[in-house]
């Protein structure tokens, strides 16, 4: 693999280099591993807003997400956990399917 092309996967995926070079550990590194919670905090209080009852609720919610998105820019686009339904199936197709990364991406002149 080029250089080049390490770190375009590098800031596609928006990991530190050194989670390309390494082998994997049993663990994340702390900077993935601080990004997959506060994920997990967001969804959660996105599904809190979703659900609130109360004004206040609400406020609190709206304000737990703003602060999120102050650490974290690129949770703007997170949804909450799902109230009702289903998981996704293995013949269920996520957000890639509806809009998948080209073939020559890798390729393409930096």
């Amino acid at each position: 693999m080029l250089i080049s092309e390490l770190f375009r996967w590098q800031a596609a995926l928006d990991v530190p280099i050194e989670e390309l070079l390494c082998e994997p550990q049993d663990s994340l590194s702390p900077r993935v591993l601080t990004r997959a919670r506060l994920l997990r905090i967001m969804k959660t209080a996105i599904a809190i807003r979703r659900q609130s009852r109360s004004e206040a609720e609400r406020r609190l919610a709206r304000l737990l997400v703003e602060q999120l998105l102050e650490l974290m820019p690129e949770l703007k686009e997170v949804s909450g956990w799902p109230a009702v339904g289903h998981r996704r199936t293995t013949e269920e197709y996520g957000r890639i399917a509806e809009n998948p990364i080209p073939d020559d991406w890798m390729h393409e002149a930096s």
